[in-house]
């Protein structure tokens, strides 16, 4: 699927930035003006996981947001790899702002792990949000099996691929099926079918606690962990208890009534939420 020929609705809204580096092209998005803030999509995802947020925080920051290298418009990376990742990933965020402006991120899944290294990697950021970390090691309690849709996209079967991606979502990313409506459908076959990155094995084999770690002991941003009560990749409860036990001060919460993809399935909440939390005075940076 050729997301540039075919844009959804909320892209077509957006300012779009096609920026090469040295590793390939990496595509942003911007909307708004103000302070910078990142949003960092999850695994088999684009700038779509955040449909629902992006407006609203363009009301106040002025919002960027990447299709991560081999994500989406993007070129793939070089390797699959973070460190592969993140070198286009910041070579093309510094075309757009200062390396040394201040930022704020937020991270969904996979991007947790990315937006972590990315603090760890460039510094000067202000604030840290994590939406359905992943990379935690906490056993993961599957909601059921998923479906293979690639024979359906490959043979061009419109209905099964629908019905691939629909129960996917349901059994994966959210847990009211009255929120999976055609639009959800279409986001996630957009993100699953133009995804070149291995992301899954990355989020599977641990590092979240210890890059949160060397963020506590090596700089002064603010963190915040969110997961929904449903989330199929840990135990919300039990990561939060151990988020708050291994570093007090940083805050988690847990989302009442949502699945993994918290910021679709509860948005405003998310929103007012994170915006309360990003408003608070940031700490000084390095």
């Amino acid at each position: 699927m050729d997301l540039s020929k075919n844009p959804h609705s909320l892209t077509s809204r957006l300012k779009r930035h096609q920026l090469a580096t040295e590793s390939g092209d990496v595509v942003w998005f911007e909307l708004g003006s103000g302070a910078p803030l990142l949003l960092l999509h999850g695994g088999f995802g684009n700038h779509l996981h955040w449909e629902k947020n992006i407006e609203f925080f363009a009301q106040k920051y002025r919002v960027l947001i990447p299709d991560m290298p081999g994500f989406g418009e993007s070129d793939k990376a070089p390797e699959h790899t973070i460190e592969a990742l993140l070198i286009p990933l910041i070579s093309s965020l510094h075309q757009l702002i200062k390396s040394d402006e201040l930022i704020d991120v937020v991270c969904f899944s996979f991007g947790g792990l990315v937006g972590s290294q990315l603090v760890l990697t460039r510094g000067h950021v202000g604030h840290l949000a994590i939406l359905g970390a992943v990379g935690h090691h906490v056993e993961r309690r599957p909601r059921g099996e998923l479906v293979n849709w690639k024979e359906a996209y490959a043979n061009n079967d419109q209905k099964a691929l629908y019905d691939a991606m629909r129960h996917n979502l349901l059994m994966h990313m959210i847990y009211n099926e009255s929120v999976i409506d055609d639009n959800a459908v279409d986001i996630q076959t957009r993100a699953c079918t133009s995804c070149r990155f291995r992301s899954r094995e990355i989020s599977w084999s641990g590092g979240l606690f210890e890059k949160l770690e060397r963020i506590k002991e090596s700089t002064a941003t603010q963190v915040i962990l969110i997961w929904g009560e449903f989330d199929v990749t840990g135990d919300p409860a039990m990561l939060a208890e151990i988020a708050l036990m291994r570093f007090p001060h940083f805050r988690a919460r847990v989302m009442f009534g949502a699945g993994h993809w918290v910021q679709f399935e509860k948005a405003n909440e998310i929103n007012e939420l994170l915006l309360e939390w990003l408003s608070l005075p940031n700490l000084k940076i390095a």
